[in-house]
């Protein structure tokens, strides 16, 4: 199945059934209707969202837009000061979640497609 929900700036895709809500430059996807946002992203040009996976121990993410902008992610609900791989665009770095379980995470990206790949270490 595929579950795919959109206003007339942001599309969020998903394998599961989730909640969708945006507002101006800024769209929240909650996993399986969860009452807090899992993600949350900032956008200033129209976005489609693809989640791929999305669980406690992987979290991959693609963004496609028409033009090139630095958009704004924000991953909730991970294991608080845990230590994730995050990679953005094939390029890898440690990350750790805050104590809220909390990751921001703003690509610097000279590219139209954004693809996010956050693996907990531990």
């Amino acid at each position: 199945g595929h579950y795919s929900i959109s206003n007339h700036f942001f599309t969020i895709a998903a394998k599961s059934n989730f909640g969708f809500n945006a507002t101006g430059n800024s769209v929240s996807y909650f996993d399986h209707r969860s009452e807090k946002p899992s993600l949350i992203v900032r956008s200033k040009v129209p976005l489609k969202v693809d989640i791929l996976t999305w669980d406690n121990h992987k979290v991959e993410v693609e963004a496609k837009s028409g033009s090139i902008s630095r958009n704004e992610f924000i991953i909730n609900q991970l294991t608080p000061n845990r230590v994730y791989s995050l990679t953005v665009n094939g390029k890898s770095r440690q990350v750790s979640a805050t104590a809220q379980g909390g990751l921001r995470i703003v690509p610097v990206t000279d590219a139209t497609d954004v693809k996010i790949k956050l693996e907990s270490q531990n």
